[in-house]
């Protein structure tokens, strides 16, 4: 089987989700088009990439931001070129990813006359024509002819329906990671430093001030905690999170990391004790849409998470079980679950971590996760 994938951007460091995704479905030839490539990143031997000649250039030099508006009118035949270099490699599939993407390369399913596949990703959900009105006609319409519509869980499916698309066209494909390769590890809860880690790119989803908040809360209760956060982002969203800090006077408790690479990430895992990461919706209806996929890789390495009901973080997160989940946007509540995770006993501890490896070999396992993938591609065939 031949599948083209395409993108708006292949591919954010952040999104190695995707790249774990279709690199791991089996019996599959991959072809990748996009509008734009970081050609640094997840460049698989294996893949076939098709490119238009004519790229973007940096709008930070001046006069380039009307040459892009030249050069996108001239990337409108895009989808042309693409079905034109592909109609002799017998293309079986094309799986848009992002919503937007599905409409821009809508037309190569059309050229090449084969069944259109689009999985939709956080902001796409709600953020996206929230903030763009103007393309709710145009994922309506998306809805229509499109073949089939994947979501990362229950609750991303709910509102993936919840915004047009017939539910019988959704389908779940959860991500995931290869949890064998991962390592698991007992931490000895007893120590001089209970270590908490938050991984997650500095924007307003990801909670970050709640952490700091509720960790000044837990911290005045149980004073041998200590607070890591990883993440890169804007200089001024980074500053109000020092300035939140400095104000409870936690500051010197927080290490701020600005970036982890990705082989590096499980082992850095390691030296923590809990992960932390109380998602939330923003004024502007930014959300997880589905869950974070490091609450995966977190808990392969055997962290119990501290996180929130948010939506699809419940299915990854076992409330009671794997970790401990609180409403979002509640600081106090977040505490209470850092005092009450700081107060297991070893026993207790290694259960919970237990239970958290073995729920990602069963449920999170992208092995299995991108076989039912292509089972669904199978079915689009038949």
């Amino acid at each position: 089987m031949n599948v083209l994938h395409t993108f708006s951007n292949y591919l954010n460091l952040s999104e190695n989700w995707a790249y774990r995704l279709i690199s791991n479905i089996p019996e599959v030839k991959t072809f990748i088009t996009a509008d734009q490539y970081r050609k640094t990143n997840f460049y698989d031997s294996n893949f076939e990439f098709v490119e238009f000649p004519l790229t973007y250039v940096d709008e930070r030099i001046p006069l380039n931001t009307a040459l892009n508006k030249v050069i996108a009118q001239v990337r409108k035949t895009n989808p042309r070129y693409v079905a034109r270099i592909l109609k002799d490699r017998s293309i079986n599939v094309l799986h848009s990813h992002y919503g937007y993407s599905g409409w821009n390369h809508r037309k190569i399913a059309d050229l090449l006359n084969i069944p259109h596949v689009i999985s939709f990703y956080g902001w796409d959900y709600e953020k996206f024509t929230f903030l763009n009105p103007s393309w709710k006609p145009k994922y309506q319409k998306l809805f229509e002819i499109g073949d089939k519509f994947l979501a990362e869980g229950s609750h991303a499916k709910q509102l993936m329906v919840k915004i047009g698309c017939p539910e019988q066209k959704v389908d779940v494909v959860r991500l995931g990671g290869d949890i064998e390769s991962i390592p698991f590890q007992l931490r000895q809860r007893k120590t001089s430093n209970f270590r908490l880690v938050q991984i997650a790119n500095l924007t307003g989803k990801k909670g970050h001030v709640y952490t700091i908040e509720a960790y000044a809360l837990a911290k005045a209760k149980r004073s041998d905690i200590s607070l890591t956060i990883i993440g890169n982002g804007p200089a001024s969203f980074k500053q109000e999170l020092v300035s939140k800090a400095r104000q409870l006077n936690v500051l010197e408790d927080i290490e701020f990391i600005d970036y982890v690479n990705f082989d590096h990430l499980h082992d850095l895992l390691l030296d923590y004790h809990a992960f932390i990461h109380p998602s939330c919706y923003t004024e502007n209806l930014d959300s997880e849409g589905g869950a974070p996929v490091v609450l995966i890789d977190a808990q392969a390495t055997g962290l119990p998470v501290i996180s929130t009901t948010h939506c699809d973080i419940p299915d990854v997160v076992i409330d009671e079980s794997t970790g401990f989940l609180s409403p979002e946007k509640n600081s106090e509540a977040v505490a209470e679950s850092i005092v009450r995770l700081f107060d297991l006993s070893q026993s207790d501890f290694d259960q919970m971590s237990i239970k958290a490896r073995s729920h990602m070999e069963d449920t999170y396992d992208i092995s299995k996760n991108s076989k039912y993938l292509r089972g669904i591609y199978g079915q689009l065939l038949t």
